[in-house]
């Protein structure tokens, strides 16, 4: 019989939480800060790849110490799957559209990294935890932006409703996660491959791209490094 660990779902429950809550945050910050709006975007942009990075070391690293064999496999198999996944939620539909297709592309490595991370390891997931929150909180700013109608005023309450709304799917494949590692531990490995794909690939086609246009080469440069050494030191790597 198969059996799931409710009891010890409250560290998933409050890493959910605090990364939703994060991201509702991400318009505030924006808006509440007195800086050049393109170079603060910029640099939210890179802050969120950055820490992004990090984690995808993080996770890598911990799945390459215990399933060596399994985890780069894993990993390459995933990259032609988020390539064309990527590709095919770009074309034609209307931008709305592609935003909310990029939402549930984004979240799936991201729910991935957190939930098996939260189920799998006790002193990883934390971190991980936090590094999904301070992500979320640049992106919500980025998302804050995004949503911007030429002409219109968008409130702070919608704002942030929005920006929680775009990580939901985020929450959900995190909860799979943890769920399908709770009844099959062998799926660890696998889980944590795809996610480290998953997100270096949407790294550097997405959100560097941004980031680039705003504060340049070396800014990125600069703040990607920092901001990835960070979490990647605060995990014990």
């Amino acid at each position: 019989m198969l059996m799931v660990d409710i009891a010890g779902a409250q560290p998933l429950v409050a890493a959910l939480a605090g990364a939703l809550g994060a991201a509702a945050l991400g318009p505030l910050l924006m808006r509440a800060l007195p800086f050049e709006r393109k170079a603060f975007l910029g640099t939210m942009g890179a802050i969120a790849s950055g820490v992004m990075l990090g984690a995808a070391y993080l996770i890598m690293a911990t799945s390459m110490e215990s399933w060596p064999g399994i985890t780069p496999l894993a990993a390459v198999i995933t990259v032609p799957i988020i390539f064309v996944a990527h590709r095919s939620m770009r074309r034609r539909p209307p931008l709305e559209m592609v935003s909310r297709r990029m939402a549930l592309l984004h979240g799936i490595p991201e729910g991935l990294a957190l939930g098996t991370a939260l189920a799998a390891q006790v002193t990883l997931g934390p971190w991980v935890g936090l590094t999904i929150a301070l992500h979320n909180l640049a992106e919500g700013a980025l998302f804050d932006a995004r949503a911007e109608v030429p002409g219109t005023a968008q409130s702070l309450a919608r704002a942030s409703y929005l920006a929680f709304i775009d990580k939901l799917p985020q929450a959900v494949f995190a909860l799979g996660a943890w769920l399908l590692v709770q009844v099959l531990p062998v799926a660890t490995a696998p889980l944590f491959a795809s996610a480290f794909a998953g997100l270096v690939y949407l790294v550097i086609a997405e959100l560097l791209l941004e980031a680039y246009e705003r504060i340049g080469r070396v800014g990125v440069a600069l703040t990607v490094m920092a901001a990835g050494a960070v979490v990647a030191a605060l995990g014990g790597r």
